[in-house]
């Protein structure tokens, strides 16, 4: 991500709308640009990295077949 706290800001921007002010819009961007920030500089090369998948009835999910899956997806993998 080369602009977290853009990136953030457009997200909320689309999703939440008036839902809730522009300084709560901020807040939440800054604090995501920290959290990113903090992660990369630890030296994780995807905030994602090392995340356990868990299904709604909390069963987990093996990331690599989560993975496989996702990129044979008609729609959500890659073209």
């Amino acid at each position: 991500i080369q602009d977290p706290y853009g990136m953030t800001i457009r997200f909320l921007d689309f999703a939440l709308g008036n839902a809730i002010t522009k300084g709560e819009k901020i807040r939440i961007a800054q604090r995501y640009r920290q959290s990113y920030y903090r992660k990369v500089k630890g030296g994780d090369s995807h905030i994602t990295k090392g995340k356990n998948v868990e299904t709604p009835k909390g069963n987990v999910v093996d990331p690599v077949v989560l993975e496989s899956s996702l990129r044979q997806h008609e729609v959500l993998g890659r073209i």
